[in-house]
């Protein structure tokens, strides 16, 4: 299409003009252009070609900085976080020593590393650039699902130990940073806090809740946001030896010297049906008479537990619901010492209606009586009887499936399984109880032979 001539513009727009302004505005044109009004009065804004926010799109991807800190190469490098972008600094590999490497072969690791994290990922922005969620938030978010869950959520009565680790320790310390910023180098403060307070096995213990903190927080598609390639080398977590941990025992003639001391007839039964059955402390303060034991007084029924001072219809594990069969002598203690109650708690509390305390019984009654007869050891607790059962059952040739099932351990080989069947032949069970015994002296009566006071003579010699 043809563009139309500027002198014919001219004409129609100025149907009177002269010749010599048509030449002047021809000549000019070349050098200004003609301009035509728009369609419009308004101006249209020209809009800015913004760049707000972070895209990996316009970063080339880092390869960090290699830099030596004491007998370490360390990995500098750009760590995205809600509130924007940090240095971070992560151990690669030692500079001295035998495994030492030069750093050339360090900036080869680095830049490993670096992939393994996903540091230049479009995922890896998208997660650090969410809202920033502190690690008290989540710590809540966190115990709220773990009673909240389909998949075995725990009990109510386990909150309270698990909030008393959240507050005593985590908290204080981690409990302001948000999710990003609790790494190795955070947890190993919290390690150099515990350390000289705790027991290595509670440290890890700790250790592996803050961990379980960071890694419950999920995206919108339920996607771990958090890594978990935890290195514990930097956590320094300090080593759990079996043989430092606190593993008190007893011997039979120590039994029998707790067995004579006690002054009432329940301490008595207690520290009797304990060692002879290796049942929890908290499973034998459940016992109800007409619900968890035989009309015989031979089988021991535990359903439930004890958990503060309420009983609770589930157990430790599954393995814990189990029969347990008591031998000829035991089950003559034990009936004499329910008499005739037909109902109600084997070891009711001055109430009679709640069950007894497991720290109560710890505090007033076992820790005094080991003080006395001189045997006691830092840790010293009930499960000393429970180690002792165990023992007697070994020394004694018990089968093997049978001590599991007696003790409430899982099986977790095949042909145990398959010898699961004979678990329900009671008549075997109770020949072999018998077999087997009590493995200490039990003693002839459950009424304890308290000697008398100068009261108590002074009246008997007045009657």
């Amino acid at each position: 299409m043809r563009q139309p001539n500027a002198a014919n513009v001219i004409g129609v727009l100025c149907p009177g003009g002269e010749p010599s302004e048509v030449a002047s505005i021809q000549k000019s044109e070349s050098l200004v252009g003609l301009r035509f009004p728009s369609r419009s009065d308004s101006i249209i804004p020209v809009t800015q070609n913004q760049r707000k926010g972070r895209l990996m799109s316009r970063r080339c991807g880092q390869r960090g900085y290699i830099e030596r800190k004491g007998r370490w190469w360390h990995l500098r490098f750009w760590f995205d976080i809600p509130e924007g972008r940090i240095h971070k600094s992560q151990p690669i590999c030692l500079a001295v020593g035998k495994e030492k490497k030069n750093k050339s072969e360090a900036e080869r690791l680095g830049v490993e590393w670096l992939a393994k994290q996903g540091i230049n990922t479009k995922e890896h922005l998208a997660k650090a650039t969410g809202t920033a969620v502190t690690f008290q938030e989540q710590s809540q978010i966190w115990l709220n699902w773990l009673q909240t869950r389909n998949n075995k959520p725990i009990p109510p009565s386990s909150v309270p130990s698990i909030k008393s680790a959240l507050e005593r320790w985590l908290l204080p310390e981690l409990g302001g940073l948000t999710l990003s910023e609790v790494d190795e180098l955070a947890l190993n403060g919290v390690v150099e806090k515990m350390v000289s307070k705790r027991s290595p096995k509670t440290i890890k213990t700790y250790i592996n809740i803050a961990k379980e903190v960071v890694e419950s927080q999920r995206d919108e598609k339920g996607r771990r946001i958090a890594h978990a390639n935890w290195d514990n080398e930097i956590i320094d977590l300090p080593a759990v030896n079996r043989r430092e941990q606190r593993r008190p025992k007893l011997r039979k003639e120590e039994i029998t010297k707790i067995i004579n001391s006690c002054t009432a007839q329940w301490e008595r039964m207690l520290y009797t049906l304990c060692p002879a059955t290796g049942m929890r402390i908290a499973e034998a303060l459940a016992l109800d008479i007409d619900k968890h034991i035989s009309n015989e007084g031979d089988v021991i029924y535990v359903r439930r537990q004890v958990k503060g001072c309420k009983t609770v219809e589930y157990l430790k594990t599954d393995a814990a619901y189990r029969d347990i069969d008591l031998c000829p002598a035991l089950v003559a203690l034990l009936r004499e010492y329910i008499g005739h109650r037909t109902s109600g708690l084997l070891f009711p509390s001055h109430t009679g209606v709640t069950p007894m305390s497991y720290s109560n019984v710890r505090r007033r009654s076992l820790h005094p009586k080991l003080l006395k007869l001189n045997l006691y050891t830092p840790g010293a607790a009930m499960n000393m009887f429970r180690r002792f059962r165990s023992a007697i059952l070994v020394k004694r040739e018990c089968p093997q499936d049978l001590k599991k099932f007696w003790l409430g351990h899982e099986n977790n080989d095949v042909t145990s399984e398959y010898a699961e069947q004979i678990r329900e032949d009671v008549e075997w069970r109770q020949r072999k109880a018998a077999e087997i015994g009590a493995g200490f002296e039990l003693p002839s009566s459950i009424v304890p032979n308290v000697p008398k006071t100068l009261e108590q003579e002074e009246v008997a010699v007045a009657t």
